[in-house]
């Protein structure tokens, strides 16, 4: 157990642990009394690789993990974006993990249209807030000087487009109903019409 450092609480059942993963080295905050009895730490996703070594999946689990993680050299982060299967282990996000090295596709695209990889601090933001839309034109990049600068300016981004939803509510082109804001039914077939002669 590598036990980095103790920090105190108003009681002792307070107490946390900075603890070291004794595989992967990563640090993580645990309650002191479980790291104090514990023989020794293995982070999650340490523990987890660990628990899988040596076993065999069945054929249909092997057809399933597959069908999950990769569709043509792409597979789904889980939260939304898509990550690319890619070879270049010069690349400085690339991970060589055992289903291969993937990188975030909106990542590689505004790299690609940078000609430079992406900076610690830059964060990218998907302009219509869907994060399966890589197309250059709905990406935005936030350049703040530290990483948590950049992640201050996209929320204020997504902020903006809360405030300005408020804003059309009041002006009553947006109505809530049903749980959500959205147009109002009366304005809709005007909206169309004007969307048509703008595209």
């Amino acid at each position: 157990m590598l036990i980095e450092k103790i920090i105190e609480g108003k009681s002792t059942n307070n107490y946390k642990a900075k603890v070291k993963c004794e595989i992967c080295s990563n640090i993580r905050i645990i309650k002191w009394w479980t790291a104090k009895i514990s023989e020794e730490h293995i982070c999650r996703s340490c523990s987890t690789t660990k628990s899988r070594i040596g076993k065999k999946a069945s054929e249909q689990a092997k057809k399933n993990m597959s069908k999950a993680q990769r569709k043509n050299g792409y597979r789904s982060q889980g939260n939304g974006y898509k990550a690319i299967l890619i070879d270049n282990k010069e690349h400085p996000r690339y991970r060589n993990t055992k289903g291969g090295g993937y990188i975030m596709e909106h990542i590689l695209i505004m790299e690609e249209n940078l000609g430079r990889y992406l900076e610690k601090n830059e964060l990218i933001h998907h302009i219509d807030k869907n994060k399966l839309n890589n197309n250059i034109n709905n990406l935005y990049i936030f350049k703040g000087k530290t990483l948590s600068d950049s992640k201050k300016q996209h929320q204020l981004s997504h902020q903006s487009a809360e405030d300005l939803t408020i804003y059309l509510y009041k002006l009553g082109i947006v109505e809530f109903k049903d749980g959500i804001y959205k147009i109002r039914e009366d304005l809709n077939q005007d909206i169309a019409t004007l969307a048509a002669k703008l595209l």
